[in-house]
């Protein structure tokens, strides 16, 4: 990793608190940095500066304060599944002992959200961005644990299907942005690790084969540049070569670059540039010390 770019990246997350005001899009933004420096610091030491707060202090506090504003109605359905997910994320991978209590706050949680969508194994229903949140959320919540019978993970698997079925011979979906898609896809490649699936394996190798090389070779927006590392960084069986990462990477460090940018959209930008650099970098450690990584 290059430490410069790593510091500028890490900078805005290491002292910076959350507030009420907070939306959406810098709270998620907040956890993923959490999320990341967290990951790095269990495998790579890590300096950090005199008076920040460790990352597994700042899960916790992280934490609590989400849950409270998955209620604010301000926030809409798609957010609130979202940070559902990231709730699930921070109570299982940042503390050294689980907190008692935390994951069943979650499923809790997700069944305030669904609400009125009987999930009994018919699609779930919304508009693509719900949807899509949605089924990470229901991920979350079904891993590991999961039963074939289970009518969440019926409506969740019924869902899945039918994007596959929607999706064109080249792996193209007709509808949605190619932001939604790599959302799409980034759930299905998901899907195929966590629950040991490949039904859905075909739909990823195909849309990704698509819109990777969309992506490298068309005009694309820096949005688009986002969900690419936002899917990447799942791996398993996405995986877009060094010509995409570059162009997302010059993208993105060009927006940051832009004095006019809104803040929340760098603060969001920065939190999956550091998230791309820490899995580089525990890729490289891997290389390093093979035995100390499984």
């Amino acid at each position: 990793m290059q430490e410069p770019l790593y510091s500028f990246l890490s900078a805005p997350f290491v002292h910076a608190s959350v507030g009420e005001a907070d939306s959406p899009v810098r709270l998620l933004a907040h956890i993923r940095a959490c999320m990341a420096l967290s990951r790095l610091s269990s495998c790579v030491p890590v300096l950090w500066a005199e008076g920040s707060e460790s990352p597994l202090s700042r899960a916790d506090r992280l934490w609590e304060f989400a849950m409270g504003k998955c209620g604010v109605s301000a926030f809409s359905l798609a957010d609130r599944f979202r940070l559902c997910d990231a709730l699930y994320a921070l109570c299982r991978e940042t503390a050294l002992v689980p907190v008692s209590g935390r994951e069943d706050l979650c499923e809790g949680l997700l069944s305030s959200l669904l609400e009125d969508r009987a999930l009994t194994g018919q699609p779930v229903a919304g508009d693509e961005d719900t949807v899509c949140a949605c089924c990470r959320a229901l991920q979350s919540a079904l891993f590991p644990w999961v039963e074939e019978d289970d009518s969440w993970f019926r409506s969740l698997c019924a869902t899945l299907s039918g994007w596959c079925a929607e999706q064109a011979t080249d792996g193209s979906w007709s509808g949605i942005s190619a932001v939604q898609a790599w959302h799409r896809l980034s759930v299905l490649n998901r899907h195929s690790w966590l629950f040991r699936d490949h039904s859905f394996d075909a739909a990823v190798s195909a849309g990704c084969r698509y819109y990777g090389t969309a992506f490298c070779h068309a005009p694309a927006t820096p949005d688009t540049a986002c969900a690419f590392l936002e899917a990447l960084s799942g791996g398993h069986l996405l995986s877009c070569g060094a010509e995409g990462e570059e162009r997302a990477l010059g993208m993105l460090l060009a927006v940051l670059r832009d004095a006019d940018a809104e803040e929340d959209t760098c603060l969001y930008i920065r939190s999956v540039l550091l998230e791309h650099h820490v899995l580089r970098r525990l890729d490289d450690f891997r290389t390093e010390r093979p035995s100390c990584i499984a």
